[in-house]
């Protein structure tokens, strides 16, 4: 893959960006993804204007080829929202994820999607604990010494979220980039 050449300050249209932040590629909005199942399940919407979607897989398909920002970098930090802002004295957030290319060349779209696929995975239970408190349910996870338990006896009342529920992919609300064409922090 070949490195990015544009000047760092400037989008693909030749835009000034002085505020230090880029969106990611298009691509993301149009994956449709249950951010706990393989990565061989991902779908893409075709055309977003069809009034007859089709969808194609994930790989393979041109866009995981794509930059994975609009200003092409060569690293960029994730994180997860929720997870940030949980708020409990016997909890620490995960580190950011760093995605980067072993050839230093500019992140593509399937080299975020795998980290992330990995990472969703690896805090599935964090995950299913900050949804269990924002959307109201009755929590089955519990933070005990800095890590999170999950106690299956609460699940008779019908009021938590099941171990098999779904959780799609709904995107990136903003980047940041840290340093001019180092990385960015995408908050999911």
């Amino acid at each position: 893959m070949a490195t990015n050449t544009l000047d760092n300050s400037l989008n693909r249209n030749g835009l000034n960006n002085d505020r230090g932040t880029t969106a990611p590629h298009d691509a993301f909005i149009r994956l449709r993804w249950s951010i706990f199942e393989d990565v061989s399940t991902i779908l893409v919407l075709d055309d977003p204007r069809s009034q007859n979607p089709s969808f194609s897989p994930f790989v393979g398909h041109a866009i995981a080829a794509e930059p994975a920002s609009q200003i092409p970098l060569t690293e960029i930090a994730i994180t997860n929202s929720y997870i940030d802002w949980y708020d409990h004295y016997d909890y620490e957030s995960p580190e950011p994820l760093l995605v980067s290319r072993a050839d230093g060349g500019t992140v593509t779209v399937a080299d975020v999607v795998e980290e992330l696929s990995a990472y969703f995975t690896s805090h599935r239970e964090d995950i299913f604990m900050v949804l269990e408190l924002y959307l109201k349910k009755r929590p089955c996870r519990f933070v005990v010494d800095g890590n999170v338990e999950y106690d299956p006896t609460i699940l008779a009342s019908g009021e938590e979220i099941s171990p098999d529920t779904k959780v799609l992919f709904n995107g990136f609300f903003w980047y940041r980039r840290a340093r001019r064409g180092a990385w960015s922090r995408i908050v999911c």
